[in-house]
């Protein structure tokens, strides 16, 4: 069992292109099952990856999701994983 009381931001970015909107999703392989790509948000850092307690570079994107003046959110909820 793991016990993982922290909060993580997991977020997609979307974009407007033409009255379309657009997600950005990452894309990554699960070798448990190699011959499909799993589709992710564009951002899932944990409260400790965020705040870079271990010294460690910003995770990519997250500016977008800490008061960015050119982001609307457009929901902001606490789920259980």
């Amino acid at each position: 069992m793991i016990d993982q009381p922290e909060v993580s931001i997991l977020g997609f970015l979307t974009l407007v292109v033409d009255g379309e909107h657009c997600l950005l999703v990452r894309q990554s392989w699960n070798p448990a099952t190699p011959k499909t790509r799993n589709s992710r948000p564009t951002r899932k850092p944990t409260r400790s990856n965020y705040t870079r307690v271990h010294g460690e570079a910003a995770p990519a994107y997250l500016e977008y999701f800490q008061d960015h003046p050119d982001a609307t959110i457009l929901l902001d909820q606490r789920q259980s994983e």
